[in-house]
């Protein structure tokens, strides 16, 4: 696996890789992170095809599982130990 590179967001470090016959695009967000693998196809053969990927409907997408995550981590938290998690979380905008 190498980083192919990065697509430069305000909020999100994105980065891709290539994998053998497939690409990875990871989302971090503070402490948690999303990885979406794709095949390499005559669609998808680079960089620019994998940028295209990620627009605006997508990164809607992404930020709204985000916030689900750290949702789901706040109730495990409660159920398991009557708190929430104590680590602030930056909101995303």
């Amino acid at each position: 696996m190498r980083i192919l590179g990065n697509i430069d967001h305000p909020n999100y470090k994105i980065t891709v890789f290539q994998l053998d016959h497939k690409y990875a695009i990871k989302f971090e967000d503070n402490l948690y992170e999303q990885t979406f693998k794709i095949r390499s196809s005559p669609a998808i053969s680079g960089m620019a095809d994998l940028q295209k990927l990620v627009d605006e409907e997508f990164l809607l997408n992404v930020k709204r599982r985000f916030i689900r995550m750290h949702s789901d981590l706040g109730d495990t938290f409660q159920r398991n130990f009557g708190e929430e998690e104590e680590e602030d979380f930056d909101e995303i905008v």
